[in-house]
């Protein structure tokens, strides 16, 4: 048996790519090929972490990505012939837009181009298995590090804040919701369950934190990021491509434990344990080395739970409209005439973010505006988008044609705390809007809450 054993073990050394052990026997050509293609794109991909341009970076420079968003940009304009994206969507690489997949295709082509110009440069060379021991250093904390930002910002609950089920969401129909505004609502509705998503990548990138729980570590997050990628994929959210970076940094990291692993979940073999050697001799400032490593993971459990979220808190934390709530249209005058009821008039107004206003119209449609209150005056300006006034005679809104006009100053009074009434000129038309505020607790998604017994399905 003990033999059997060497033997299982010294096949396992050999088909393990990070093995030291087996460190006479020289890698195949296609194995160092592949290997400086996936060490190449794997350093574009991720550097310069930890600063900036990948996910979980502690320190923000712009640098890497405004390069890369301008070569990509020219690279689509001029020969993919693709329409530009906005500088104002450049907020990282490889982002769904046009220009993040003309970034995917630089770093492919770079990587190939590197690792053709490195086969030439070092033939001779029988391994890189230290070189391939430092590149999963950097991927197991790049990813840790990610994964410990995106997972904290779910166990404090932050990441879907925006989008919890207040007025805004509660009085829009079902039907106009996005499919990714649809996900990030059903996220966001449920707290418990967003931590438990946060839970599984916070608990994942801890685990990726030590070499020996690296594996367990990669594991996690495989089975948590391929259930991401499969959300954002089915509802239309722009990070396929970042989150398939991620689930391959996972990859990345099990490939070398793949025959362990074969043999003990489906081939009911004996699994050798895995060779946690690193490429630093395990003597070489071996007390210096741990004490830097516990700061390490300190530092990133304090920061991604403290600091990194200075950003998320920011978010949710904007200021609340004075006139918070959700209003049902009561009565809707112009020049003194009741408007004609038809679907651009007003039905429903919102109020959420403090400056914000939005209308649903009786074709069920959201108009967005801007409505700054100052409640020194008695006195609320609107602004943003305007229907052009087609058909005054006829007192109808003609939400056809949008025009920008002057900003339009009303002023607001309060009869009672469940009533506001705007009055003044509202695109050059006098108009008298009274509005009367409606319970949203009483909406069945607010108040139907949690129950241990469901006597029968409640669906409707």
């Amino acid at each position: 048996m003990a033999a059997s054993s060497g033997l299982q073990g010294s096949a396992e050394n050999v088909l393990s790519i990070d093995s030291h052990t087996d460190s006479g026997r020289p890698w195949s050509v296609a194995h160092r090929a592949a290997f400086r293609f996936v060490f190449s794109f794997l350093v574009l991909a991720v550097f310069p972490f930890p600063f900036n341009s990948f996910g979980g970076s502690v320190y923000e420079i712009g640098f890497y990505e405004r390069m890369w968003f301008a070569a990509a940009s020219w690279l689509g304009k001029h020969m993919l012939h693709v329409p530009p994206t906005p500088s104002g969507w450049a907020l990282g690489l490889l982002e769904d837009t046009a220009t993040g997949y003309a970034e995917l295709l630089c770093f492919v082509v770079l990587a190939a181009s590197a690792a053709a110009i490195w086969a030439l440069l070092d033939r001779k060379r029988p391994d890189y298995r230290t070189l391939h021991e430092w590149l999963r250093i950097y991927v197991r904390y790049a990813l840790g590090f990610t994964m410990l930002g995106y997972g904290m910002d779910k166990v404090f609950a932050l990441q879907f804040n925006t989008s919890l089920p207040g007025p805004g969401r509660l009085a829009e129909p079902l039907g106009n919701y996005s499919p990714f505004a649809l996900m990030w609502t059903f996220m966001a509705y449920s707290k418990p369950y967003t931590i438990f998503a946060g839970a599984g990548e916070v608990i994942g990138g801890v685990l990726l934190l030590f070499r020996r729980t690296t594996t367990l570590g990669a594991i996690i997050i495989f089975g948590v990021m391929a259930n991401v990628l499969a959300l954002d994929a089915s509802y239309g959210v722009g990070l396929k491509v970042l989150v398939s970076l991620y689930l391959l940094l996972a990859i990345f990291l099990l490939v070398p434990d793949l025959t362990r692993l074969m043999n003990f979940f489906v081939l009911n073999r004996p699994a050798p344990a895995a060779n946690l050697e690193g490429p630093i001799p395990k003597d070489w400032m071996k007390k210096p080395r741990l004490v830097l490593h516990i700061a390490l993971v300190v530092f990133a459990l304090y920061f991604f739970a403290g600091p990194g979220l200075q950003g998320p808190r920011e978010r949710g934390n904007r200021p609340e409209s004075p006139f918070y709530g959700l209003y049902q249209v009561e009565a809707f005058t112009q020049n003194g005439m009741p408007v004609a009821r038809n679907d651009a008039n007003w039905r429903r107004v919102i109020f959420e973010a403090k400056g914000d206003m939005t209308v649903l119209t009786m074709d069920d449609s959201m108009h967005y505006y801007g409505a700054d209150v100052d409640d020194a005056t008695n006195a609320v300006t609107i602004s943003g988008e305007y229907p052009e006034m087609r058909s005054r005679s006829q007192g109808r809104l003609d939400f056809d044609s949008v025009s920008h006009l002057p900003n339009s100053v009303l002023t607001y009074s309060r009869p009672d705390p469940d009533h506001l009434e705007f009055r003044g000129n509202l695109a050059g038309d006098p108009v008298v809007i009274d509005m009367r505020r409606v319970d949203t607790s009483k909406f069945t998604l607010v108040n139907r809450g949690f129950h241990w017994v469901e006597n029968g399905p409640f669906y409707r």
